[in-house]
């Protein structure tokens, strides 16, 4: 965890860094370095995080056009979080920024 922290506060600190609270850095981290979209409830799970307290910050990303939300294809009640290439983008970002 101390790799999205020092991320985290790097991103917040540069000059033009989103407005975004270190749990959102958090989620968008994991949404982007999973291997394939996952599911809200793992993702909860993964980042020890409640499902309302996710919710939110999926909101928030969403507003800012980072991720997107949608059903599963197999089972319609799955929630699967994609990053989109802006989200993907931002990330090589705090990724560049911390290097």
């Amino acid at each position: 965890m101390a790799d999205i922290v020092s991320l985290s506060v790097a991103w917040v600190t540069a000059a033009g860094g989103a407005d975004m609270t270190y749990r959102q850095v958090a989620v968008l981290g994991a949404v982007c370095d999973a291997p394939a979209p996952p599911q809200f409830r793992a993702l909860a799970k993964q980042l020890n995080m409640a499902k309302p307290v996710l919710t939110r910050a999926l909101t928030k990303l969403g507003s800012l056009g980072l991720v997107a939300r949608r059903r599963g294809e197999a089972d319609g009640r799955d929630i699967l979080v994609d990053a989109t290439v802006q989200g993907r983008a931002l990330r090589a970002t705090m990724r560049e920024i911390q290097a």
